[in-house]
């Protein structure tokens, strides 16, 4: 009977013990799988990151490469203006020639109709210098002849 008892003590014992090593297997195997979960959740996020970073990366490179050709469109543009600049600059110098060139040949014949005016001026007045002595003469001999 002893025997029995104690048999039946150790296959309580032996009963716990595997209800025990059972309960910690599947405590462990439980946080086992909450570790691997979380493990894999990681690995998820850190290839959503690197596609993240990758579009990005790639998006930062489209928009560095528009920029430059923008750049390069603007300086292109920049130098066709300075160019067109340059041609005004310079049909504004030669219009700026002629206008000076057109007023000074203005300015000279003003001045030859000036002295063309004058010169007929003194003509007319020595015409009616003599117009006026000639009338007067005329008058001397009209009663000259009277008498």
């Amino acid at each position: 009977r002893i025997i029995n008892e104690k048999d039946d003590a150790i296959s309580k014992l032996q009963n716990e013990l595997e209800d025990r090593d059972t309960h910690r297997t599947k405590r462990q195997s439980d946080q086992l799988r909450k570790w691997m979960e979380h493990a894999d959740e990681l690995r998820k996020k850190h290839v959503e990151c690197q596609e993240v970073s990758e579009n990005l990366r790639q998006e930062l490179e489209e928009r560095s490469n528009a920029h430059g050709r923008i750049v390069k469109e603007l300086q292109t543009q920049l130098t066709l203006l300075e160019e067109e600049k340059e041609g005004v600059t310079e049909s504004l110098e030669f219009a700026n020639t002629e206008v000076l060139q057109l007023r000074v040949s203005k300015q000279k014949e003003k001045e030859e109709q000036e002295q063309i005016i004058h010169e007929k001026d003194v003509a007319f007045m020595k015409l009616q210098n003599t117009a006026e002595c000639l009338n007067g003469r005329t008058q001397h001999l009209e009663r000259e002849l009277r008498r």
